[in-house]
């Protein structure tokens, strides 16, 4: 998944979500069930068939990880998935995105920039050189689970971010 949610303007959500399970030979109305199983989850029910200009940017970000994870349910990539969008939003996708996980037991690897976004959503950090890329460290990220946005102002959240800045 990118930056931008690349969901097609001419579908409304539930064919830009089926799509994935439509090129793997589904037929059309059986990709609409199985996906439709997964609104409720992803914070979408209701929006089905909305057209993508309809929704906000979060919501359409929420679209366009549900079409990933039916692109590949048990690992997905997710590069900058929230980068474009604004800072309240952000954070509120890194509290639902961590519930996400949780319920649905798939493993995610997340490219950011962001270093306090790696921190809260991870729990393992590659920090990576200049090109070619290779990894400089590997940092296991020893936080509780059930995460809420107090965990930035913590001592140990600050030393991983301390360890992330002298790695760099």
């Amino acid at each position: 998944m990118h930056q931008k949610d690349l969901l097609l303007p001419w579908k409304n959500i539930i064919d830009n979500v089926a799509l994935p399970l439509i090129i793997k030979g589904i037929s059309k109305k059986n990709a609409r069930i199985q996906v439709l199983n997964y609104f409720k989850v992803f914070g979408i029910l209701g929006f089905e068939y909305k057209y993508p200009f309809q929704l906000s940017g979060g919501m359409r970000q929420r679209a366009a990880l549900l079409r990933t994870y039916m692109a590949s349910s048990d690992i997905m990539l997710l590069d900058e998935p929230f980068g474009a969008l604004d800072a309240i939003t952000r954070a509120k996708m890194h509290s639902w995105l961590l519930k996400v996980i949780k319920e649905l037991n798939a493993t995610i690897i997340f490219i950011t920039h962001d270093i306090e976004e790696a921190i809260f959503l991870s729990d393992r950090i590659y920090v990576l050189s200049d090109k070619p890329a290779t990894i400089k460290k590997e940092i296991i990220v020893e936080l509780p689970k059930d995460r809420t946005k107090d965990i930035i102002t913590s001592i140990k959240f600050n030393e991983i971010k301390r360890e992330i800045l002298q790695t760099l």
